[in-house]
């Protein structure tokens, strides 16, 4: 079992998967980059630019940091954004979770 990073200082409390499929069809990568966005780095695009500027894999600075970037312009010009976001992710789940 592995030991949780939530007491490591400068780590962040969560581990990252060997494998996200975030090429391919830009509806599928765009639903999972605003997944993780959320889901892992809490709606905060800086967490996640820091994180693949620190750890990144070549493909993740190569596909991922581009997408983060103009996600996280975007929301410095559209504050709402970031809520939109969220209640689509929702909304999108509960469709087919029949909640």
């Amino acid at each position: 079992m592995k030991e949780s990073l939530a007491n490591v200082p400068g780590e962040a409390d969560f581990e990252a998967q060997e494998w996200v499929p975030t090429t391919g069809s830009k509806l599928v990568s765009d639903f999972a980059r605003t997944h993780i966005l959320l889901g892992i780095f809490d709606g905060d695009p800086d967490r996640w630019l820091e994180f693949i500027l620190r750890e990144g894999t070549p493909e993740e600075r190569e596909n991922d940091l581009p997408w983060v970037q103009a996600i996280r312009r975007r929301m410095v010009a559209d504050p709402g954004l970031l809520d939109r976001m969220r209640w689509l992710l929702r909304e999108w789940s509960a469709t087919f979770s029949g909640t």
